[in-house]
């Protein structure tokens, strides 16, 4: 069971949030379904279980942060996103 995410998907996630304005709207929508453009899904086992699906943590009622914001955070989200166990809504910061 994951409880985050590869590297690699954090990298390009963070990429599109900090530069991809179509790609932030889509997220913001859907995160879930604008990840699965970027290559990741969650295994079925771990859909929706707190703590274990990686996505959950990407959730949040507060409004997505600014691209300046993901430029100036993005040591730290990819931090956060690439650790070991749960990790829980990583953009309200």
């Amino acid at each position: 069971m994951a409880s985050n995410f590869p590297p690699d998907i954090a990298d390009k996630l963070l990429d599109k949030l900090a530069s991809d304005d179509a790609f932030r709207a889509a997220f913001d929508h859907n995160p879930r379904a604008a990840l699965k453009q970027l290559g990741y899904e969650t295994p079925a086992a771990d859909r929706d279980v707190r703590g274990v699906d990686a996505v959950m943590c990407l959730y949040s009622p507060k409004p997505l942060p600014s691209k300046e914001v993901f430029r100036a955070a993005r040591a730290e989200f990819h931090r956060q996103m690439t650790a070991a166990g749960p990790v829980f809504n990583i953009f309200a910061l």
